[in-house]
């Protein structure tokens, strides 16, 4: 009468065992890296938001408003980077273009735009 385990079944346990460690250990940097994204992410689109609110509060005569490229106006975090474009739509509207943009291992942007009727 045989009782308890043998070895091997004990070594076939402790593979399985730790290949399901090895898993959710990848998994969990995954998500880790997924976070620090999406993080950034978010951070560039408030940034953009921002700039964007604070434009379009601002009468249609004013400077920071002229057709062309602008660097954004206050200060923004490092790593990033906020810049925008005014240009004529048609005779009566501006458009107005943010992006924020960062390098993290590689260039990323998010973009937003709207419209001002002159």
């Amino acid at each position: 009468m045989d009782r308890g385990f043998t070895l091997i079944e004990v070594l076939v346990g402790m593979i399985i065992l730790a290949i399901g460690l090895l898993g959710i250990a990848a998994m969990q940097t995954t998500s880790v890296k997924g976070n620090y994204a999406s993080g950034n992410v978010t951070r560039a689109t408030v940034l953009a938001k921002s700039q964007l609110e604070y434009l379009r509060s601002l009468p249609l005569g004013s400077a920071d408003l002229s057709i062309g490229k602008h660097s954004a106006t206050g200060p923004v975090p490092t790593p990033f980077s906020v810049q925008y474009v005014v240009r004529h739509e048609a005779p009566s509207w501006k458009v107005i273009e943010v992006t924020a943009s960062w390098t993290d291992g590689g260039a990323h942007s998010v973009t937003l735009k709207t419209l001002r009727h002159q």
